[in-house]
């Protein structure tokens, strides 16, 4: 159980990277960035132009060649929002797959566990909105 709640802290903390540089970018500590192009990056204004070839949509998205084949350059790569949000998606995804190889898979099926299953999920999601989320985005992301 400890190890649900360090992950759910972290995709907290995912989530409010996204909604900081999505949200509140002017009032945030990557607004204080100086390398223009890390600070276009965690922009979600403007970093959704990094899929672009010269930042420019009319040039078309950037493509990546592997053993032949071509295909664009993956938007989770290309700007913060995407990025956080996809390391946001596989913390969340990591709980439930920890809980079935450390728990087995036939416990699933039994009446108490899914009770079990349903507290945990309501007391990490209470967790997540209440204090790991706000601690981020209220506090740690913005400017002092």
């Amino acid at each position: 159980m400890i190890i649900d709640f360090i992950l759910i802290f972290i995709a907290a903390a995912f989530n409010a990277v996204m909604d900081t540089v999505d949200h509140h970018f002017g009032e945030s500590i990557f607004d204080n960035i100086k390398d223009k192009k890390k600070r276009l990056w965690f922009n979600s204004n403007q970093g959704w132009r990094n899929k672009y070839v010269d930042r420019d949509v009319k040039k078309g998205r950037i493509k990546w060649s592997i053993l032949g084949f071509k295909f664009n350059k993956p938007v989770q790569l290309t700007d913060s929002w995407h990025f956080f949000k996809m390391l946001m998606i596989f913390t969340v995804c990591l709980i439930p797959a920890l809980n079935i190889v450390s728990m087995g898979s036939i416990q699933y099926f039994n009446i108490a566990p899914i009770y079990n299953m349903f507290i945990h999920w309501s007391i990490l999601g209470i967790i997540w909105n209440l204090s790991f989320f706000r601690i981020f985005y209220n506090y740690l992301l913005l400017k002092k």
